[in-house]
């Protein structure tokens, strides 16, 4: 049961840092030309934080 766990919460863990680094990419590239991008963005990383919380106290 705990491998399992540790399982979740690595893939957990690599499919949100994978998803905040494609977003992180695009800002990068979109900054010098959509300034309203930035303000988008971030919201994105707080939401993505509480989905991975909330599937950790889950899984535990």
């Amino acid at each position: 049961m705990i491998t399992l766990t540790k399982q979740k919460r690595f893939f957990m863990g690599a499919f949100v840092g994978a998803l905040f680094e494609r977003n992180t990419n695009k800002t990068n590239n979109k900054q010098h030309v959509n300034r309203g991008y930035d303000s988008e963005s971030g919201t994105t990383f707080p939401f993505l934080y509480f989905l991975m919380n909330s599937s950790m106290s889950s899984s535990q």
